[in-house]
């Protein structure tokens, strides 16, 4: 789908350039160094990253005072997942439902309140996928089938308004 990767470490640079294509030093070469995958964006994704970059200040800000109202005002009983360091740009706020509490069944009353929850990260956790052919079993990796059983995102978009964030928020308490 593309991204974009800004940085003044030369080192980084040249390693992302090869990442994105194959894992080649150059688009003009056919030695792969790392391996890798198809990573370059086409021209009309570049147009669109190039202009949301210009507003990068504005988005990250939203986001920010989104997160913001749902850190003050979420209830306790939600295990929020908060940066410890530096800051956030809040692709996702995650939160932890308590241990009792069933994440289908919690967003499924959600969504009978009008509030969709279809963010998540996972809902089987990676070494459970169909991928891996049954080479791992239920409990090897305990703690990320525990995050994959609790964790929820909730909704964290630059649109969204005041209102609907306030909204989520009621919902959100109301359910827990």
């Amino acid at each position: 789908e593309g991204g974009m990767v800004l940085t003044n470490n030369e080192e980084l640079s040249k390693k992302c350039f090869s990442i994105r294509d194959y894992g080649k030093k150059s688009q003009w070469e056919s030695v792969h160094n790392i391996f890798s995958g198809n990573f370059r964006m086409s021209n009309l994704t570049a147009v669109i990253g190039n202009n949301h970059i210009s507003e990068i200040d504005n988005f990250l800000n939203k986001r920010e005072k989104i997160a913001k109202m749902y850190t003050d005002n979420l209830s306790d009983k939600y295990e929020k997942i908060l940066p410890k360091n530096g800051k956030s740009g809040w692709y996702k706020y995650i939160v932890y439902l308590p241990k009792k509490v069933n994440r289908k069944d919690f967003k499924d009353i959600c969504k009978n309140q009008g509030l969709g929850l279809s963010g998540g990260v996972y809902d089987k956790p990676i070494h459970l996928q169909p991928v891996f052919d049954g080479s791992f079993k239920h409990g090897d990796f305990p703690i990320a089938e525990e995050v994959c059983e609790r964790h929820i995102c909730l909704p964290i978009y630059p649109n969204l308004s005041d209102e609907e964030v306030n909204q989520t928020i009621e919902i959100l308490n109301k359910a827990i």
